[in-house]
């Protein structure tokens, strides 16, 4: 099954069978919402195999089809169809073109994660006015914190934690498929990512006074960033290298407890920061080094 389809009948025919199984998820999410948060994990990577294996040309028949279907097939509860359902569809795409287009691990899980946390933000509006609710307000009372004031502050960041996770599980299922693509099993770890990295982690601190939830949701992109990069210096088996490293990436940790007394909910977590910026600027200067600039 998984391998590229040439003919139209062979991508038609798979094609409706992904649709099949994305209308099927939606169907059970409508009956049952509290399967909706297990379920949405899995449809980018429907998407994403019909990216990889099919033909680009067709994915508008296959994208438009499932919409369709699955809003009328869910016409009494179509909540979960336009706010998962939808940037899944795009997601998936993008998540397949990157790997065709030969992007690294960390590069595609930045770039559609970020999307797909864009994308859904853009359709709250949109669902809020068809449905005649307030889909963040019904998201805080899904989880009981409609009454926490900090919860707001976290609505961002979950979002796109969601969709990070969602197409981390799609890489990993993935993995040995993407092969195929000649694509990266991670990131390289280069300079563009690191200033993308310091760039993210620097905007972040005016955001702290004004807008928090912009500053959290930043943090959680750095932080990808960070870990893929700190993945990468630990692989280098530097014993050196991997305790400075190692202790870079745990003291934005431990400043939370070490500062908490200074540092007040729901400022605290703001910290993490720290480790974001050592990984940052420990590549760097690795890189630097063993490019002989410096």
């Amino acid at each position: 099954m998984f391998k590229e389809k040439n003919t139209i009948i062979e991508n038609i025919a798979f094609m409706g069978i992904v649709a099949a199984i994305n209308v099927l998820l939606s169907v059970l999410a409508a009956f049952l919402p509290i399967t909706s948060i297990f379920i949405l994990i899995f449809l980018p990577f429907f998407s994403s195999v019909v990216a990889l294996l099919c033909k680009w040309k067709y994915y508008p028949i296959y994208f438009f089809a499932t919409i369709g279907v699955a809003l009328a097939a869910t016409f009494w509860n179509i909540q979960f169809t336009l706010f998962n359902l939808i940037p899944s569809l795009i997601t998936g795409f993008l998540f397949g073109l990157s790997f065709k287009k030969h992007l690294s691990g960390t590069y595609a899980l930045l770039f559609t994660s970020v999307a797909q946390c864009a994308i859904t933000f853009a359709l709250i509006p949109l669902i809020n006015v068809l449905c005649n609710t307030d889909i963040i307000d019904t998201f805080l009372k899904f989880f009981k914190l409609n009454d926490n004031p900090n919860a707001q502050i976290i609505v961002p960041s979950f979002i796109y934690l969601i969709g990070l996770i969602q197409m981390v599980f799609s890489y990993i299922v993935l993995n040995n498929e993407l092969k195929k693509f000649k694509a990266d099993n991670w990131t390289k770890n280069n300079n563009l990512l690191i200033y993308i990295g310091l760039g993210i982690s620097l905007l972040l601190i005016p955001f702290i006074f004004f807008a928090l939830s912009i500053s959290y949701l930043f943090m959680f992109i750095g932080l990808l960033i960070s870990v893929s990069l700190f993945i990468d210096l630990i692989e280098t088996k530097k014993k050196g290298l991997i305790i400075i490293s190692s202790v870079g990436f745990a003291f934005g940790f431990l400043s939370i407890f070490m500062f908490y007394s200074l540092v007040k909910m729901p400022y605290t977590l703001i910290l993490i920061n720290i480790s974001n910026i050592c990984i940052l600027l420990i590549s760097l200067l690795y890189n630097l080094i063993r490019e002989k600039k410096i």
